[in-house]
């Protein structure tokens, strides 16, 4: 098995990702790196409190929302490729392709994947939006405020307005 060192699967080129990526093994290792670089973390409740299961090297027990028995978590677990039968060589080859818009007629198992991909991604971007919002413009009432202009009189919403004729 060859480890390499960490690159964005959508900047390799194809032999680079067949390089990269030659069996299931090192795709789990890269994904578990790329997860968690200092310290695994539980999916579900981001505790610490994180052990390995016995017998499995890539499944481990969090003891921080489940603390009698464990909560049993695994590489897959909190991602897309959870619920999935295929490997994750051929969902990281789908992930490749669909990057680099690369695509050599993909059969329909790889564009279910290619679609899955896609909305997770618009998912992320729309995460990441809602989670770093831009700078919000004042309200007029607020400048108003600001500037000591008493508006009590005027309602500063047409739907204000409609409620003060509908009181009246």
């Amino acid at each position: 098995m060859i480890r390499c060192a960490l690159k964005s699967i959508g900047q390799m080129s194809e032999g680079q990702w067949e390089r990269a990526f030659p069996d299931e093994e090192s795709c789990i290792y890269w994904l578990v790196a790329g997860r968690w670089p200092d310290q695994k973390r539980c999916p579900r409740c981001s505790s610490d409190l994180v052990f390995p299961a016995s017998l499995y090297e890539y499944r481990w027990r969090c003891f921080g929302c489940a603390p009698d028995l464990g909560h049993a978590f695994d590489y897959r677990s909190g991602t897309i490729f959870e619920d999935s039968p295929h490997p994750l060589r051929l969902w990281f080859k789908a992930l490749h392709r669909e990057l680099t818009g690369r695509s050599e007629r993909p059969d329909a198992c790889e564009q279910a994947m290619r679609s899955s991909l896609r909305e997770a991604m618009r998912e992320l971007e729309f995460r990441s939006m809602v989670a770093k919002p831009g700078p919000v413009p004042p309200r007029k009432w607020e400048q108003q405020e600001a500037e000591g202009i008493d508006n009590a009189e005027q309602p500063s919403c047409p739907d204000a307005a409609l409620s003060a004729d509908l009181l009246r």
